[in-house]
């Protein structure tokens, strides 16, 4: 316990300086352009870009209301202005005039009032509006908080409506692209790896190895991007997905419970939103170079341009090029990505973007699974410890590829200040392709030596179409600021999977079962081709699964009482699955049942949240939330219904829910967002394996086919309830001053089972009733970092995870068999050092101390031991 209490302190350190950060305010609005002068080079461009411009510059805060400046120009401005000078030259001709608070230019808040402009046209080049009084602020826009920062002021993930992170009712991390790059964090399982209350199950190299995802007890399969819903299927499964290079996000979001109203179907878990950088309306250019552990090299491009001198016409590029080896030998790694978009704003009111996304990722000498942890011929543990935790257990023709391209386009109108309408389509196409010979997978006897031998391949053919419709207002009502969310949304995909064998009726064309390690040669097994161009050339039947989830959805934020803040909202869910089952040559389909449409009922999901505001800067909130998931399970049928033509009977989709309270605090000008939260889920509909025994003159049920997987050989199930899991989350993150950032949080798991002798559930993975590697009862996570004077940045992290315990049943022996791990700790640790303006040197080095523990619950893949990069930062 004392441990658990060490790991602690830090967050208990954050949170006490988050809630006495008034004491360090003065340093933060510190400034000298008041009294000096700014160097300005400012082209001609509307009026409120200009403004926004010179607030950043001169680190001021502009006081006015958007529609003050709307359709007006600013001139170009270049040379050396004094605050007053500048503001007097971009408002010439407006109707406006800036001034502080005091009526003094000498502050740090500046006022944008309008003159009398009685005397004043209004023609094509000027427009005047009508007097009105101060209620707004300028504020940095969410893409320079994510650059800046380790949080964000607002998202629209969980509801979306346009809400503060303190209005939003539900836990929310955010990790923005600032706490990427002082990570190296380059792909999302490294992300996910660092994020408070997830758990990440590695079962090999990323790209190649399998991958699992977990939060509050259940796995993550809700995912979005840019806001649309969308599958894992778009990165080629969530497999693949652990290896997307982050380079192209501005930031990573994830909503923690149940998530329906905005992805429609999964677990109650989380929903993963993946937000792509834009251009900006000023030049951006970034150059990144690194070099590390195992002569891993990397470059990537960050470019951002207006082509016209008033910034309607604006494109941003960013490219990786990545290459090196892994901790585990033979391993070499490989990957290049680019993405590109272009913004134009076609009028005054309506911008249009189009973007293309290339993903490649070759990983040579590389299976989707290590080593067994356990022999399934012996009743004790053998464990590949001899080996070591760089052992690899791929054959040396072993490989893994991707490939991955992406267009997107959307249109978003503002009709005014207050209505907007969103337009959003994407398409998706992925091939990845997994060739794999792996030793000891399945067992391995340690006193003869002896293993056993797979090989195989998964290739498919992913397609994915996604739109989004959204309308958002806001509107008066009851004298108080209301809004409104409204659309329609969802995703189609293709999924097709052949299956893959390389049978021979001469026995010297097969490749063996089994091996021993005297023969295993490093992985050098020699391929018996017997003519043909490789050993798993041939594929058999052709397996197409069509998959279709929309909906249309409505929410709205209501204010009936001045401290009292209402989130009500709905989706109508719809879900297809039509499966086909093809001969080779796709000549025809390999019986007459096929193709098979497997229509789920449509259903209404609700959302509730209710916020009370303790203070301006504190609130007291309660939600509750829906979700459901379609299950590939079916239930067994009788001979009387086999005799009326019934061969199976589908599952009944699970039925999730989080209630949740909680506690929020938006401090530092809501630049650091402070969040605790109790949680309860329940599941309804959890499979279990189905008892043969009848019961109260129930008929037997004899049999069951499973048009999942093609197959008449399949157990039958039934639903039950399932466990609950309750919970309580702590975090913090942004900036505690203007030079100290952080992202800590702290969970506790708490899992209540239901009777798995009476209800067996379909596998181990499904069973939520121990402490797991996916759900640990207490895990803990900081990463924070401090700025030095001008060119000095120091930060570091921890990462810990109480003990987990894992049952597996050996069929061989009849016996179950625990594997625990002990609690554990990763420290990580970075440093910057800015040598001008243009160049920063950078070193970061992941476990410290070269902590050795397992990434799985089968102990067959090892975490990262200790590895340095560093880095060469440029821009111009």
């Amino acid at each position: 316990m004392s441990s658990f209490r060490f790991s602690l302190a830090p967050i208990l350190v954050a949170l006490t300086l988050a809630y006495t950060h008034d004491a360090l305010q003065p340093a933060w609005s510190q400034n000298s352009a008041s009294s000096g002068t700014i160097a300005l080079a400012l082209e001609s461009q509307p009026l409120n870009r200009a403004l926004n411009e010179l607030a950043r510059q001169a680190d001021m805060q502009l006081i006015y209301t958007p529609d003050m400046l709307s359709g007006l120009q600013a001139p170009a401005l270049h040379g050396n202005y004094s605050l007053r000078q500048a503001l007097d030259q971009l408002l010439a001709g407006s109707g406006l005039s800036g001034s502080g608070l005091s009526g003094s230019i000498d502050g740090t808040n500046i006022l944008i009032r309008r003159l009398d402009t009685s005397h004043i046209q209004d023609t094509d080049e000027t427009r005047t509006l009508s007097a009105i009084t101060v209620a707004g602020a300028y504020l940095p826009t969410t893409a320079e908080e994510a650059a800046t920062n380790y949080t964000v002021r607002r998202s629209s993930n969980a509801t979306k409506l346009d809400l503060s992170i303190k209005e939003t009712p539900q836990s929310l991390s955010i990790f923005t692209q600032k706490q990427i790059e002082d990570q190296n964090l380059f792909q999302v399982v490294d992300i996910l790896k660092n994020t408070p209350g997830v758990s990440v199950q590695e079962f090999g190299v990323p790209g190649a190895g399998r991958a699992t995802f977990y939060s509050r007890g259940y796995a993550i399969n809700n995912f979005q991007i840019d806001g649309m819903p969308t599958t894992a299927s778009m990165f080629g499964g969530a497999d693949m997905l652990a290896s997307m290079d982050t380079a192209l996000y501005e930031r990573v979001e994830i909503i923690r419970g149940s998530t329906g109203l905005t992805t429609g179907t999964g677990d109650p878990s989380a929903s993963i939103n993946f937000v792509r950088k834009r251009p900006g309306y000023e030049p951006l250019r970034q150059v990144s170079l690194s070099y590390g552990t195992h002569a891993k090299r990397r470059a990537e491009v960050d470019l951002s341009q207006p082509f016209n001198e008033s910034g309607t016409l604006r494109g941003r590029i960013v490219g990786v090029a990545s290459e090196g080896n892994h901790w585990m030998e033979r391993v070499h790694e490989k990957t290049r990505m680019f993405y590109g978009i272009a913004e134009a704003d076609i009028t005054d009111n309506t911008t249009l973007a189009l973007s293309y996304t290339r993903f490649s990722r070759n990983v040579d000498d590389a299976t989707p699974h290590g080593s067994a942890l356990r022999t399934d011929t012996d009743s004790i543990y053998q464990l590949f410890g001899d080996k070591g935790r760089h052992f690899n257990s791929a054959t040396q023709w072993s490989y893994a590829k991707q490939d991955t391209t992406q267009w997107f386009v959307d249109v978003r109108h503002h009709f005014n200040d207050n209505w907007s309408l969103s337009a959003a389509y994407q398409h998706t196409n992925t091939t990845p392709d997994r060739v794999y010979g792996m030793v000891g997978i399945d067992w391995y006897k340690a006193i003869t030596g002896e293993a056993s031998l797979s090989y195989g391949r998964i290739k498919t053919e992913n397609s994915l179409h996604n739109l989004d419709l959204t309308l958002l207002g806001k509107f008066e009502l009851w004298g108080r600021d209301a809004q409104i969310a409204a659309g329609f949304n969802g995703y189609k995909g293709t999924i097709v999977s052949p299956s893959w064998w390389s049978e021979d009726s001469a026995s010297s064309c097969r490749m063996p079962s089994q091996i021993t390690f005297d023969d295993w040669n490093n992985g050098g097994i020699p391929i018996p081709m017997c003519g043909r161009d490789f050993i798993v050339d041939i594929h058999g039947p052709i397996y197409e699964n069509r998959e279709k989830q929309y909906g249309a959805f409505l929410s709205a934020k209501l204010k009936p009482l001045e401290r009292l803040t209402l989130i009500l909202g709905t989706r109508y869910h719809a879900y297809d699955l039509e499966l086909t089952a093809l001969r080779a040559d796709r000549s025809q389909t390999i019986s007459d049942q096929y193709p098979m449409d497997l229509k789920h009922p449509k259903r209404f999901i609700p959302y509730a949240g209710i916020i009370f505001d303790l203070t301006s800067k504190t609130s007291l909130y309660a939600s509750y939330t829906g979700i459901h998931k379609d299950q590939a399970y079916v239930r067994g049928v009788t001979q009387e219904e086999i005799n009326a033509g019934m061969r199976f009977r589908l599952m009944p989709p699970k039925k999730g829910n989080t209630v949740e309270i909680g506690l929020k605090s938006a401090l530092a000008d809501d630049s650091l967002n402070i969040q605790a939260a109790l949680f309860r889920m329940r599941e309804r509909n959890a499979p279990y394996v189905q008892s043969t025994v009848t019961s109260n003159g129930d008929p037997q049920r004899l049999a069951c086919y499973n048009p999942f997987s093609y197959s008449s050989d399949c157990t039958p199930m039934e639903a039950t309830d399932g466990p609950t899991v309750t919970g309580l989350e702590l975090s913090v993150a942004g900036q505690l001053t203007q030079s100290w950032l952080i992202n800590a949080g702290y969970t506790y798991l708490h899992l209540k089972p239901y009777d798995t002798s009476l209800f067996p559930p379909p596998s181990w993975d499904d069973l939520v009733v121990q402490h797991d590697f996916n759900r640990p009862k207490h895990t803990f996570s900081l990463f924070t970092t401090h700025k030095f004077g001008d060119r000095l940045t120091l930060g570091g992290g921890v990462r810990w995870k109480s003990r987990t315990i894992k049952s597996t049943h050996n069929f061989y022996t009849g016996r179950t068999y625990d594997f625990s791990q002990g609690s554990h700790a990763i420290y990580d640790l970075m440093a910057r050092y800015e040598l001008n303006k243009h160049l920063t040197l950078g070193v970061n080095v992941n476990n410290v101390f070269d902590k050795t523990y397992f990434a799985n619950n089968a102990a067959s893949y090892f975490g990262a031991p200790r590895n340095v990069s560093a880095s060469l930062g440029m821009k111009f």
